[in-house]
């Protein structure tokens, strides 16, 4: 599941976006990360002012 979203490198080891998702404590190596999760309200993303998101 990991590999099909490409979150593990090619040498099977987790990705920073697969650590800072699914690490316990993922702020010990990236202090400073944020993680933006976006939810679009259709099936097209817009772009700019004209994106589709749930506020």
């Amino acid at each position: 599941m990991l590999a099909a979203r490409d979150l593990l490198t090619r040498d099977g080891r987790l990705t920073v976006a697969g650590w800072l998702l699914f690490s316990e404590r993922p702020q010990t190596l990236f202090p400073s990360a944020i993680v933006r999760v976006l939810r679009y309200a259709d099936t097209e993303r817009g772009t700019g002012a004209g994106m589709s998101l749930y506020e």
